[in-house]
């Protein structure tokens, strides 16, 4: 186990207020520096059982589960997000509860338990929409859901998931949340078949990740551009990209990502049709994944060794291997794999001229195609059911799957040529939208710059009237000027207005958000005209000090303000003010 060097390290000595940083250091390190996070998470559980602090230990809790979610160890993972979930249940803490659910959801995710995963993501997607106190948290839930309707093939909900996550990224200028989007949507288009756009997709989210350093992120990326090259059919540089890919993740220890990778390599080298070596990484893969408990990884990985096996001539291993990926899939409850590894299985039999078993797994195959209605798996028995019969010398049934192929194929092309109409309409729609939001972004970029700029400016002129306010007060003194003087300084008052700056400001602040006060005094009416100019300054990122000088007041008048809004806003304690404004 990881251990924190405490002279290392500077955090509080009280020790609840450790604790407390314990946590936080450990998420931000989560991804990047994952071991650390670990340790920090440890240490942070240690002092927990010996203070009895339970928020404390519903984090620490939650911290080692996302760890090991990261890291690959899926065994212990649910054990430490329920405890956590019950603890922040018991504590009635919202925002806790949803990041256990988004976690649970994760993992399920990667052991390809789909349905599960989108009932938790769901879970997670209500309570952020109840407390609205974590945008950004709130932001990853809808991409990873967007994820889970690709899966389903609804890629029209897909995509509004995914741009309503990156319009929250965009607002907060998030380059991690945006890389995650551009990732989905990579992910998005690689399903639909469009390679070309899931690539520049790929390479726009890299490049963000590197710069951002993420070294995990980066290390998922290059993966998935090797599987897109695989898939371009350019398996050599499939196998470039994959190669640096392995070098991160040797580094980050993380075993569940070097069986993705050794899977690509072995498509890429299936590709160039070097089978031994393909075949060595699919075992090697194999080996990771059940070891790491994912079925979902094994079953595909089985499915690839059995066609090696197959390419080989190696049709008894194949159909070893093939049989335990029947019973896997039927364990997973996934026919359409189920309809692969049986019509690979076929194969097998056939090429052995085991004509009768191969038959009966053969119509099995084409049955279970049939129930789910899977184009591609019909197409691929039918095929093999002619082979069969004609082998057997029954040409009538292998004429009669012959045409069944034939249709499916027919039927598969219009499917597909459909299926690329509605994508480029979805893909245009998609580029106006991201073009739209990308303006809006900078529109708002633009108007607090100037909002900025106006605010400093007014500063400085009423700093410098009221050195000539104090300069002309020492005037005053003498009885000559008197008269003039108390002319001059009636008009001097008028131009130092604080109301009338206000409006000035609040010009400039409706084009920016024109509805925001609106909103605001409708749900919050008891908010005073001078708390409400204080949650305009603070949602257009105003610290203490400057709304202070806007307004006239002290800064200790700022912060009593602050709490009474917090009052009235019926913040918790944990939440933040600023966040809450922004996301509002």
């Amino acid at each position: 186990m990881p251990q924190i060097n405490p002279s290392k390290v500077l955090s509080p000595k009280n020790p609840l207020s450790r604790i407390e940083w314990l946590c936080k250091q450990g998420e931000t390190l989560l991804y990047a520096d994952p071991e650390t996070a670990l340790a920090y998470g440890m240490d942070a559980l240690n002092l927990v059982e010996q203070h009895q602090n339970m928020l404390g230990k519903a984090r620490a809790l939650a911290l080692i589960g996302g760890v090991h979610i990261v890291q690959g160890n899926f065994n212990s993972v649910l054990d430490y997000l329920n405890q956590a979930l019950q603890l922040y249940s018991n504590l009635k803490n919202t925002l806790g509860m949803a990041g256990c659910y988004n976690r649970i959801a994760s993992l399920y995710f990667i052991q390809g338990h789909y349905e599960a995963s989108l009932t938790m993501y769901q879970r997670a997607q209500r309570l952020y929409e109840q407390d609205r106190g974590e945008p950004l948290s709130y932001a990853r839930v809808l991409g990873n859901i967007g994820i889970l309707y690709v899966r389903h093939g609804d890629y029209s909900t897909a995509l509004e998931y995914h741009l309503k996550a990156l319009s929250i990224y965009q607002r907060f200028d998030n380059q991690a949340g945006i890389a995650s989007i551009f990732h989905h949507l990579a992910a998005l288009y690689y399903e639909q078949g469009n390679l070309q756009m899931a690539q520049e997709y790929n390479f726009r989210a890299l490049s963000i990740e590197e710069q951002q350093g993420n070294l995990l992120r980066v290390a998922y990326l290059l993966t998935n551009i090797a599987t897109t090259y695989v898939d371009l059919k350019k398996n050599d540089q499939a196998i470039t990209y994959e190669t640096k890919a392995i070098d991160i993740k040797n580094r980050l220890n993380n075993p569940h990502m070097l069986a993705d990778s050794y899977t690509t390599l072995g498509l890429a080298y299936e590709g160039l049709q070097e089978y031994t070596k393909s075949l060595d990484y699919h075992l090697q893969a194999l080996t990771i994944r059940q070891e790491v408990g994912d079925n979902n990884g094994q079953l595909i990985s089985i499915l690839n060794i059995g066609n090696i096996y197959n390419q080989l001539g190696h049709y008894t291993s194949s159909i070893d291997i093939l049989k335990k990926g029947v019973e896997l899939s039927e364990q997973q409850g996934q026919p359409r794999l189920k309809s692969d590894a049986l019509a690979r299985l076929a194969w097998a039999y056939l090429k052995l001229n085991q004509l009768e078993i191969a038959l009966d797994t053969g119509l099995a195959a084409l049955t279970i195609a049939q129930e789910i209605q899977a184009t591609k798996q019909i197409q691929y028995a039918a095929e093999w059911l002619c082979q069969i019969y004609e082998q057997q010398g029954d040409y009538q049934h292998a004429v009669e799957y012959l045409r069944l192929a034939k249709q499916t194929s027919e039927a598969r092309l219009n499917t597909e040529n459909t299926r690329q109409l509605n994508q480029m309409q979805m893909q245009y729609e998609a580029q106006k939208k991201e073009q739209e939001l990308s303006h809006l972004h900078q529109e708002l970029i633009l108007h607090k710059k100037e909002l900025k700029t106006i605010a400093f400016t007014v500063i400085h002129q009423h700093e410098l009237l009221f050195e000539t306010k104090k300069k002309l007060t020492d005037i005053l003194a003498n009885p000559s000027s008197k008269k003039k003087l108390r002319e001059f300084m009636h008009w001097f008052e008028n131009q130092i207005d604080p109301d009338r700056t206000w409006v000035q400001f609040q010009r400039y602040f409706k084009q920016d958000q024109h509805d925001f006060l609106n909103r605001l005094t409708e749900e919050f009416p008891s908010l005073t005209e001078q708390q409400l100019k204080i949650c305009v300054l603070i949602r257009s990122e105003f610290h203490t000090k400057e709304i202070a000088r806007l307004l006239y007041i002290t800064e200790q008048s700022v912060r009593k303000h602050r709490q009474r809004i917090r009052r009235k806003l019926h913040l918790e304690k944990k939440r933040s003010l600023s966040v809450f404004l922004v996301s509002y």
